[in-house]
């Protein structure tokens, strides 16, 4: 994983990435959200470095921590599918999926995030 800017950023100025909150496990969820997979094109159309895993989490919810608010459930929206190595692989961490009906039109798969507020 790359310390990305704009997360360090984000978390220095005491915000909260909500995925990560839900699964602090990183070797079991990852929540790789890039490169996605798109079987209507070739594997490397879809990827910068074809020669590498470049597999990612590069794609937030932030939440600013308020009493009362909570992540009630975390799941990455898109397909299990990804690029590794110009390779097609299904990702087989636990990560949750809430896969498309159709083919995903974009490289890069989103974050689907469930709060839940309670008023104390």
């Amino acid at each position: 994983m790359i310390p990305w800017t704009v997360p360090v950023l984000l978390e220095e100025a005491g915000l909260k990435d909500a995925y990560r909150e839900f699964y602090p496990d990183v070797l079991n969820y990852p929540g790789f959200t890039y490169p996605s997979d798109n079987p209507a094109k070739p594997a490397e159309k879809i990827t910068w470095a074809p020669k590498a895993d470049e597999r990612d989490r590069i794609d937030y919810i932030w939440y600013y921590p308020e009493k009362g608010l909570k992540v009630k459930d975390a799941a990455v929206f898109g397909p299990k599918g990804s690029i590794v190595r110009s390779q097609r692989v299904q990702e087989t961490s636990k990560d949750q999926f809430i896969e498309p009906l159709g083919v995903w039109p974009t490289d890069h798969k989103g974050v689907w995030i469930t709060f839940q507020y309670s008023a104390e």
